[in-house]
């Protein structure tokens, strides 16, 4: 994991996200919503305590259930976008004789990866229902549907000790989603965000 004391040794970096998110690269983008909505997920959990209405917290937990299944669908685009740079890698790797070594441990991280991400479209269809239902009952939040522009602009009113712990986390979730691909940085034909 990347690791910085403050914000100021970390500037580069961020800054560097911030560009891909700015220029709309899928990857970082879908990886900043997940952060977000992660926080969002927990800070919903920290509420339920409080509240004193069951229904209150019946309805807290629906939405929470609405940011889960975004957060899920999220990781599972996350993963496809790891597995097809990786498989890009592995051929790049065998056209140009690289070691049968890397590309067979290459080849397990990507199946790895792979299983993960169809054990996530496995469940599109139930997560696709569960938010129209959530919509149409008006269980669910419109953080959900920010734009990672729109969150990137919450981030930055955050405090520095935020800012810090937000990055951190960001940085942290790159490292198990994203893959950075040894002999391209361009991958189109993912899905969406």
């Amino acid at each position: 994991m990347k690791k910085f004391e403050n914000l100021e040794s970390a500037d580069g970096m961020i800054n560097a996200e911030i560009q891909k998110i700015e220029a709309g690269n899928r990857n970082e983008s879908n990886l900043l919503k997940l952060v977000f909505l992660t926080e969002f997920k927990k800070a919903l959990e920290n509420s339920w305590p409080r509240m004193n209405s069951s229904r209150d917290k019946e309805d807290s937990q629906y939405v929470w259930r609405a940011v889960s299944n975004e957060i899920k669908w999220l990781k599972t685009l996350l993963l496809q976008g790891k597995s097809i740079a990786m498989t890009s890698d592995i051929d790049a790797l065998k056209t140009s004789m690289g070691g049968n070594q890397q590309i067979e441990e290459l080849k397990f991280q990507r199946d790895m990866a792979k299983a993960d991400y169809y054990k996530g479209v496995t469940d599109y269809d139930r997560i696709m229902k569960e938010q129209a239902e959530f919509k149409r009952d008006g269980l669910y939040d419109a953080k959900i549907e920010m734009s990672a522009k729109e969150i990137l602009e919450i981030v930055k009113t955050f405090s520095e000790e935020e800012k810090l712990a937000f990055w951190l986390e960001y940085f942290a979730n790159a490292d198990q989603l994203i893959y950075v691909s040894q002999f391209e940085t361009n991958n189109k034909g993912q899905m969406g965000e």
